[in-house]
Formats: structure tokens, sequence, C-alpha cells
């Protein structure tokens, strides 16, 4: 047995462990609620989770390598939205809900745009 397997037997030990875990993941939650708390995160947060193939189809048209890649990446996605739902479900709606409406606003100016080209012709 080596001394840190011996060092992690130890019951205090694994007290000391299981307490700056909890301190840890504490803090990674106050992170992550600090990030939902403003539009500039919540916008950042929609970039990192869906605009880098969080969901869909990840394996069409590549070699086994990039589905991994892409796999791995959706894994994180996923792990990254459920954690922001648990956290706060109102924010994480509200990025959604702000999302949508943007998504809208550019539908209708790009519909606006083909009418004006065609207004044009």
């Amino acid at each position: 047995m080596s001394s840190r397997q011996g060092h992690l037997a130890n019951p205090a030990a694994q007290d000391t462990l299981r307490q700056r875990q909890r301190v840890e993941e504490k803090q990674r939650d106050a992170d992550l609620l600090w990030v939902l708390d403003d539009a500039r995160g919540r916008r950042f947060l929609w970039a990192l989770i869906f605009d880098r193939c969080a969901w869909g189809d990840v394996y069409q048209g590549v070699d086994d390598a990039g589905a991994h890649r892409f796999n791995g990446r959706r894994q994180v996605g996923m792990e990254l939205s459920q954690e922001c739902q648990r956290l706060d479900p109102d924010a994480w709606a509200e990025l959604v809900r702000e999302r949508m409406e943007e998504l809208q606003r550019g539908a209708k100016v790009e519909e606006a745009a083909k009418a004006e080209e065609n207004d044009d012709a």
C-alpha cells in the first residue's frame, strides 16, 4: 500500500477531503449562478452549450474519432445545461426565452431583407 493510499484510508483524511470537495462544489455552483444572473453570461452559456454541438446528430458525416469528439462535446453541453437547470430553473427559462426572441428578430430581419430584394428586382 502506498503512503497516499494509507493517508486516504485514515477517516480524518477522508473527512477533510469530503469537506474540501463540498466547498469546491459550492463555489462552482455560486460561480455558475453568477454567470446565469446576467444577460451576457446567459448569451455566453447559450453559445457554449448549443452552438458548440451540444445537441443534434453528432455522427453525421464524420469518422469514428470525430464522432467521439463531438459526442464528448455534446456530453459536456448536456451536463452544463443540467447544472444550470438544477441551480436556477428560472434563469434557464430566461436564457431560452431570450435566445428564442433573438432568433425571431433575426428571422424578421431576414424576411424584410428578402422582401426588399424582391421589390428591387
